[in-house]
């Protein structure tokens, strides 16, 4: 079963492909992803690092991320 640091993972590599139409290469604003995937303020950081643990995104200057193709892939 998994985690609710791999469900918030998920839920934010989803909504960040749902938000860019899952085309690669697509930058997004972390704040508004982590919102929208209804993420706590609290919990996004450690989402993040699971997410690029596993290779799912690029965390750029610390507040834009875009999905990787494993990210899409994971995703899909």
């Amino acid at each position: 079963m998994p985690s609710t640091l791999d469900i918030a993972a998920l839920s934010l590599c989803r909504t960040l492909a749902a938000t860019t139409g899952g085309a690669p290469m697509q930058w997004r604003s972390l704040a508004l992803i982590a919102r929208r995937a209804g993420i706590p303020a609290d919990r996004v950081d450690a989402a993040v690092m699971r997410c690029k643990d596993k290779g799912w995104l690029i965390l750029e200057g610390g507040h834009s991320i875009c999905l990787t193709d494993a990210g899409r892939t994971a995703v899909a």
